[in-house]
């Protein structure tokens, strides 16, 4: 029997800094600026501005600003250029001020109104930022805008938010909604996974049934399938143009690529019918290397996208292939000897240089998971690293651009639990073990949002406040504060309710425990999911089937007085159950050590009341083999 032991400690909302009291001043801005003065001769009332005057070449930026201040401000300011008289917010660039870079800014407040200076346009939006969210919290607490000067600039080029697209099908205002999420914070790189096994969003002019065969399924048949237009491909591309972010597609290959199979079974080493699949795994099947009309699809698939979008930098995917199916195809085979490559880990470096090479004679660059650096890097490639941060400390030594988004600090579909909002500020993208010369190659910091498992309604309380943190590491100096920051979170989170932001929130009946158990883990559905507040989106999912005895042990830091207590088991609402604990028994302890049944499982769920009795530790004991796998949704306590 294994046993196997969890601890964790939970957040509660005043470590959050979510309490009530009252936030003044207009100190919180986040990401927190590099420098900010602030004078005690005094303030400046919002409610005195009478416009936003800018240049021709601002007048865009101006407007946003305009509109963003009317909608969370409630101040209605016209857009003017030429003489004006009255407390003005000027929009200006100053090509002299090269000390702020291109995404660098300066803002003043005087009595006579608000100066944004960027050296580029795109510091001027960012300086509009800012003062967004001094202005809004100025109104919101009745206080004014200190006179005095922030200077401001990024420390990382890339500041980025993946959301994932196949798995769930986000719609397109929901994209427009995390854009203008993503510009209040300063992020500037939206990293679209348009494709994987589970779907195929992008239309395709040249291969129509990728759409009509690879989106009809989601990984939750709650769900709807669907796909983006390459109108709406367009338009999402040009609202954050708008917003001086980046969007950044990314076609999966050669591996996560069913739903591309499903649609032309040739892509395939076998060429049997596939199927779009309805569950999450790392599948064996993937695109065949061996074969020209592979590359010849990629390439038109590429032309098309790139049509669309024109970020410099484009996502080939290349993560988590098995491989398996190469070593057996006699085109992989031929293909092995015809380049002499010595492994398969050889052949999917040169899956990967052809795709690379490809995107680089159509003026892009390319961007990979950190499992592109197997068999070799392809020269000029650029490496996302998320399996931890070694992938990015060897692409870095190589000379080549990575941006940093391990697993431990940037997976916002992990449970706020594991991935809590202080380990996510805790993060340096920067590896202390690279040389200064190697560190210029740290493009930045991305957070990563899979949906495989969270639905489009759950996304806000996965990423927020978390998105904070993020981007506040990808923005501000390393030398932080985190208690300074919790203050500052508090303060922006009516912002986040007014803009009809769900961000997470801690059940009240969650208390710090560990967990015992005989069973092994599933992947990344680990025990601690079994006890996280959330019995939707995040479950403990054993490895295997059951045999009598196996058990699943939730035991508390400090006991609980509960009226009654709830275990739910199977596969999260979607339409089926499965992987149910079929015969067991549910049992509790005052002590830790001496337990009493008090209901048993039917239909994979157990509840009974217990009446105020002393709790210290709750069982899920197997009383008979069972082939299933189980899944516990969640161990619930009231009272």
């Amino acid at each position: 029997m294994l046993a196997v032991g969890v601890r964790w400690a939970l957040i509660s909302l005043v470590a959050l800094g979510y309490s009530s009291a009252a936030v003044t001043g207009t100190t919180h801005v986040i990401p927190r600026p590099f420098s900010t003065l602030a004078s005690t001769q005094g303030e400046l009332e919002p409610g005195q501005l009478r416009a936003v005057h800018c240049a021709p070449e601002v007048q865009a930026i101006g407007a946003l600003l305009a509109e963003a201040l009317r909608r969370e401000a409630h101040i209605t300011l016209p857009v003017r250029y030429g003489p004006y008289r009255g407390r003005v917010v000027s929009l200006v660039t100053d090509t002299a001020r090269e000390d702020l870079g291109d995404e660098g800014y300066e803002l003043t407040v005087t009595s006579m109104g608000v100066r944004v200076t960027g050296h580029r346009l795109a510091g001027v939006y960012y300086g509009a930022q800012t003062l967004l969210q001094m202005v809004s919290e100025a109104r919101r607490t009745g206080s004014g805008l200190l006179f005095g000067r922030v200077v401001d600039r990024p420390r990382y080029p890339w500041r980025g938010l993946m959301l994932d697209c196949s798995r769930c099908f986000l719609h397109v205002d929901f994209l427009r909604r995390y854009i203008d999420l993503m510009a209040r914070y300063k992020l500037n790189v939206l990293h679209l996974h348009l494709t994987d096994d589970q779907g195929w969003r992008p239309f395709i002019d040249a291969y129509p049934r990728l759409t009509e065969v690879g989106a009809l399924h989601a990984s939750n048949q709650n769900l709807e399938g669907g796909y983006y237009t390459k109108e709406e491909l367009r338009e999402i591309v040009a609202y954050a143009a708008a917003r001086f972010i980046t969007v950044v597609p990314e076609i999966e290959s050669p591996g996560h690529s069913l739903a591309a199979l499903a649609a032309y079974p040739w892509l395939g080493c076998s060429g049997e019918d596939y199927e779009v699949p309805y569950n999450i795994d790392v599948f064996q099947d993937v695109m065949c290397p061996g074969r020209e009309s592979t590359f010849g699809f990629l390439e038109q698939v590429w032309t098309e996208m790139l049509e669309v979008f024109p970020s410099g930098i484009v996502h080939l995917g290349g993560d988590e292939v098995t491989k398996i199916p190469w070593t057996t195809c006699p085109d992989c085979q031929a293909r092995t000897v015809q380049e002499g490559l010595g492994s398969t880990d050889e052949l999917q470096s040169y899956f990967v240089s052809r795709v690379v090479d490809m995107l680089a004679a159509k003026g892009r660059r390319a961007i990979g998971w950190d499992e592109i650096l197997e068999g070799g890097l392809a020269p000029g490639a650029l490496v996302m690293s998320w399996r931890g941060i070694q992938g990015g400390i060897e692409a870095a030594r190589m000379g080549h651009d990575v941006v940093m988004s391990p697993t431990t600090h940037c997976y916002f579909d992990y449970p706020m639990v594991i991935t809590d909002l202080a380990k996510t500020y805790s993060y340096d993208p920067t590896p202390a073990e690279l040389t200064p010369a190697e560190s210029e190659h740290i493009l930045g910091v991305q957070a990563n949002m899979w949906t495989h498992l969270v639905p489009q309604e759950g996304i806000d309380a996965q990423i927020f406040p978390r998105l904070l943190a993020l981007a506040e590491v990808a923005w501000s100096s390393p030398e932080r504060d985190y208690t300074d920051f919790l203050s500052r979170v508090q303060a922006h989170l009516p912002a986040l309710d007014d803009l009809g932001v769900t961000y997470y929130r801690e059940p009240e009946w969650l208390r710090p425990a560990r967990v015992e158990t005989s069973l092994e883990t599933y992947m990344d559905n680990r025990p601690v999911r079994a006890y996280d507040g959330d019995s939707t989106d995040s479950f403990f999912w054993s490895a295997s089937g059951l045999v009598a005895g196996d058990h699943f042990t939730l035991i508390l830091d400090t006991p609980v007085e509960a009226e009654r207590v709830r275990v739910l088991t199977s596969h999260p609402p979607s339409g089926h159950v499965r992987d149910v604990l079929l015969d067991g028994v549910l049992e509790v302890s005052e002590d830790g050590q001496s337990f009493a049944e008090v209901a048993t499982f039917h239909g994979g769920d157990a509840e009974a009341e217990l009446d105020g009795r002393r709790v210290k530790a709750v069982r899920i004991r197997c009383l008979s083999d069972q082939i299933e796998w189980l899944i516990i949704r969640e161990v619930e306590f009231v009272g």
